[in-house]
């Protein structure tokens, strides 16, 4: 078995786990309190690269998902970048005075501290549809005016990764999406994860349910 089947298969497993959980213990109407999960701040300020990468970057982590849940503290600032432009992104961020730290040691990309000292976390998208999630976030900005992906490919990237928090950041962002996010979070699994449309359609349940709501799952 190769080291690519062995974390796709403990990925699928701790999603599997996670879904099951919620089966068992999730009750409805026993999310946070909904003051709470609709606050949308903008405490922590990163510094804007659009004059530096745009259109060829976007947002994700931590300061992506403060545009669809509560803000939490963050040290890094993440983005991602289309593999193919990868070269041309390392160029100009050197050029603009980034001082490159080293590799990312669980995926394509690199670290780099900017100007005024803060970690920045550079992912390279390996997969066929990064182009088009960084083309859509080019419309979807936030406070500061930078790209942030949109809901639909921003679950794809978390569901895809099969980590705890990222699970959790889903399971919070969706329960609070309207019908027509969640459509359009359906059309691009039915695209690029087909099969994984039954595990999609139970997290959208589990969350609806934790928020007091049910979910239609067609």
């Amino acid at each position: 078995m190769s080291g690519t089947t062995v974390v796709a298969d403990v990925r699928t497993a701790r999603r599997k786990l996670f879904i099951r959980l919620g089966q068992k213990h999730r009750r409805p109407g026993l999310g946070s309190a909904r003051d709470f999960l609709a606050r949308r701040t903008l405490d922590m300020l990163w510094p804007n690269l659009t004059e530096i990468l745009q259109p060829h970057y976007a947002l994700v982590g931590g300061v992506a998902t403060r545009l669809y849940m509560p803000e939490r503290l963050m040290k890094d600032l993440d983005i991602v970048v289309a593999a193919q432009d990868a070269d041309w992104v390392r160029a100009k961020l050197r050029d603009s005075g980034f001082r490159f730290v080293s590799a990312l040691a669980l995926m394509p990309g690199s670290t780099w501290v900017t100007p005024s000292g803060q970690n920045a976390n550079v992912i390279e998208g390996q997969e066929a549809w990064w182009p088009e999630a960084i083309q859509a976030a080019q419309a979807n900005r936030d406070g500061q005016g930078q790209p942030v992906l949109t809901l639909s490919w921003l679950v794809l990237m978390k569901y895809a990764s099969g980590r705890a928090q990222d699970l959790a950041d889903i399971d919070r962002m969706i329960g609070q999406a309207d019908d027509q996010t969640i459509a359009a979070i359906r059309r691009v699994f039915d695209r690029y994860l087909p099969t994984e449309t039954e595990d999609l359609n139970s997290m959208i349940e589990l969350a609806r349910l934790e928020r007091g709501d049910s979910a239609n799952p067609s």
